[in-house]
């Protein structure tokens, strides 16, 4: 799908009385969507239990 056609797709999804934020929101959230199953499909993934190790070694910084 080009990205027209997936911001078509959002938009169609949501009700006629759908705000502009609402819209952005959609869209937003496709792209993040879109940008994390390419992360997958690259292998820019990190497993669960090293996802952990980092944020525990976030938060006692």
């Amino acid at each position: 799908m080009t990205a027209k056609e997936i911001a078509l797709d959002a938009i169609a999804h949501l009700p006629d009385s759908a705000t502009i934020e609402e819209i952005m929101e959609a869209l937003y959230v496709r792209k993040k969507m879109a940008d994390g199953l390419a992360d997958i499909e690259a292998g820019r993934v990190v497993s669960n239990d090293e996802a952990k190790k980092r944020f525990e070694a976030w938060l006692q910084k």
